[in-house]
């Protein structure tokens, strides 16, 4: 690419450059943007400290993602992702970042979702120092932009309060197997019959989708229950007609066009089905 140099910069220009720049994109990323119309960056710098736009980043900042992933939640592995931010994922109040911890033995939702935010960095080891526990594994992106629209779906630093349960239509089922996969749980009822599907979160978020689930497949709505210093509530579901309702809402599509779910919950609770009506 020949560069055009000394070329003025025009009010569109300007325009462009803070929002590139306010998206997460670097000044070297924003100088091939502009089609090599300026030579260095020093013009991105100008504009933005003329418009009093902090230039102070960490370099982790320019690692490379899909600074746009969370603007729209078009697909389902997008909508699955959310789920699993809104339990498992978390954000900094420095440097913009934006994190997924799952236990090591589940490493391959958190590639999955480094593959998906399109993230150069590297997937970090988290060791426990009590034996009895698993390591973690962690996928991380540095992004404004990214940080800024999961706010608006209660991904913030207010979470584990405030969290809910966003609508985004026909891929609300794979929304709610993320939630399902991050902080929710599969387990036999004290009868020793039952399968049970719980969900765990703020009262709002728990509360929201025992509506959603029996008002979408007529299952029985569940009073969330306070289980940890009146900030996380879990529902229930272990009625074998609604466990299995849930659990083809939840796991059918998925299977059929292979979206991302947890193996080993979609597999305990298959099992607890099949002995039970079995």
């Amino acid at each position: 690419m020949r560069l055009v140099r000394n070329k003025k910069l025009t009010v569109e220009d300007e325009k462009n450059i803070i929002e590139w720049y306010l998206a997460g994109k670097n000044p070297r990323d924003i100088l091939v943007l502009l089609n090599g119309k300026f030579k260095t960056r020093k013009t991105v710098y100008d504009v933005l400290n003329k418009n009093g736009i902090s230039t102070n980043r960490d370099r982790s900042f320019y690692n490379s993602c899909d600074h746009f992933y969370f603007s729209s939640i078009d697909t389902p592995s997008k909508a699955y992702v959310l789920g699993i931010m809104i339990t498992d994922g978390y954000v900094c109040s420095r440097n913009n970042g934006i994190f997924v911890d799952l236990q090591e033995g589940d490493r391959y939702i958190v590639e999955f979702v480094a593959k998906e935010w399109q993230t150069s960095n590297m997937i970090k080891t988290i060791h426990k120092k009590d034996e009895k526990c698993q390591n973690l594994c962690r996928a991380s992106v540095y992004s404004q932009r990214m940080k800024t629209d999961l706010s608006g779906y209660g991904v913030d630093l207010e979470k584990t309060r405030k969290s809910f349960l966003p609508l985004i239509g026909e891929y609300q089922q794979h929304l709610i197997r993320g939630v399902l996969d991050g902080d929710g749980c599969v387990y036999l009822h004290s009868n020793g019959i039952n399968p049970c599907i719980r969900f765990l979160g703020s009262h709002y978020l728990v509360s929201q989708i025992g509506v959603f689930l029996a008002c979408v497949l007529g299952v029985n709505n569940p009073r969330p229950i306070c289980c940890e210093n009146d900030i996380i509530s879990y529902v229930d579901w272990w009625r074998i007609e609604d466990v299995e309702k849930i659990f083809h809402y939840l796991y059918d599509e998925a299977i059929e066009k292979d979206v991302m779910y947890m193996r080993r919950k979609y597999e305990k609770i298959k099992n607890l089905l099949c002995r039970k009506t079995g």
